[in-house]
């Protein structure tokens, strides 16, 4: 039973106006939206086919490139599996654990996102379809029930889902549920008609992203952003802001590891018919300071790749041209 626009709307006002006001003011743009992270591997794999699709028809599809779930954690439970499914909220607590390029120690269950893409939704369209279903907590674990139609939409513990910051220790285990509220949709989503955007957190990452569209990123460019307020990432670990490539140099800046920790750092440059033609092996840099290498790239096309603790962080092309016209 599909949720009604009147009800949706009512939702949106309500909520936004109450998030607005509160500390974390930035929530105030969550009610309108919902929410889907990705790897970019699988983000550039669902933007060519228009699709989300659920763990069921991609495994079908031999769709996943990169599965960030942890085993122990999807073999729990398979209820949601023919769902694709959305969160209520980014920065959810299944984000938080999958988010960033770690160090090994610090990989939760051994799976970790080290470039994640936010797919943006609108909800208008995302919950008014006849099939949407919809959670009070995350459907990994036993006993979640399942949702449809207003009465059950309005009755939601959104202060609950939509809640930010610290919590009562006794409480714990409620709001990391609830936080993983869900929006679920049988078998597909079609990106057509309900996405809005698709968010990054740096234009290096962008640019990873585009790279790997290839001839689709002409289609989709104008939705991919790159978002860096507030709200949407939890950005604790290390990545690339900037990649800049000139004959003299390629130049790159970091946003820093939560903690101040150093990264360990390796280059590559290919030439267009994939031959190697440099390598910076791995080194420990400073994330506060802004770095250059100076590979040998006289005119041409070459693709840089950029690693941070041994996980692909940027790749994408680079064109020399130094003629004057």
């Amino acid at each position: 039973m599909s949720i009604s626009q009147a009800a949706i709307q009512a939702h949106v006002s309500h909520w936004e106006g109450q998030l607005g006001q509160g500390a974390y003011p930035y929530r105030s743009a969550w009610p309108s939206r919902v929410f889907r992270h990705e790897p970019v591997q699988n983000a550039a794999d669902i933007l060519r086919s228009g699709v989300l699709l659920s763990r069921t028809a991609a495994s079908e599809r031999n769709a996943i490139s990169d599965d960030i779930a942890p085993e122990e954690i999807i073999s729990a439970t398979g209820r949601a599996h023919k769902y694709a499914r959305l969160y209520f909220r980014p920065r959810n607590p299944t984000q938080y654990h999958i988010e960033g390029i770690k160090k090994p120690e610090e990989i939760y269950l051994g799976k970790h996102a080290p470039v994640l893409v936010i797919f943006v939704f609108r909800s208008s369209s995302v919950l008014s379809r006849k099939d949407v279903e919809f959670s009070d907590g995350n459907m990994q674990r036993a006993g979640t029930r399942l949702f449809s139609g207003d009465d059950d939409f309005e009755n939601l513990p959104f202060s609950d889902i939509y809640h930010e910051g610290p919590f009562p220790a006794d409480s714990r285990d409620l709001f990391i549920w609830r936080r993983c509220a869900e929006v679920l949709v049988p078998n597909e989503l079609p990106l057509a008609g309900n996405l809005q955007s698709v968010l990054c957190r740096s234009s290096a990452e962008r640019a990873f992203l585009l790279s790997l569209l290839g001839d689709a990123g002409e289609i989709w460019k104008a939705r991919i952003r790159v978002f860096s307020k507030p709200g949407i990432f939890q950005s604790e670990y290390a990545y690339l802001e900037r990649v800049q490539c000139s004959s003299s140099k390629i130049e790159f800046s970091f946003h820093p590891r939560k903690d101040g920790k150093s990264v360990l750092t390796e280059i590559d440059v290919h030439n267009e018919y994939g031959t190697l033609i440099f390598r910076k092996d791995p080194i420990s840099l400073d994330t506060a300071i802004r770095w250059y290498t100076n590979p040998e790239m006289p005119d041409g096309r070459y693709i840089v790749s950029i690693r941070l603790e041994g996980c692909m962080a940027y790749q994408a092309p680079c064109v020399i041209d130094n003629m004057p016209f």
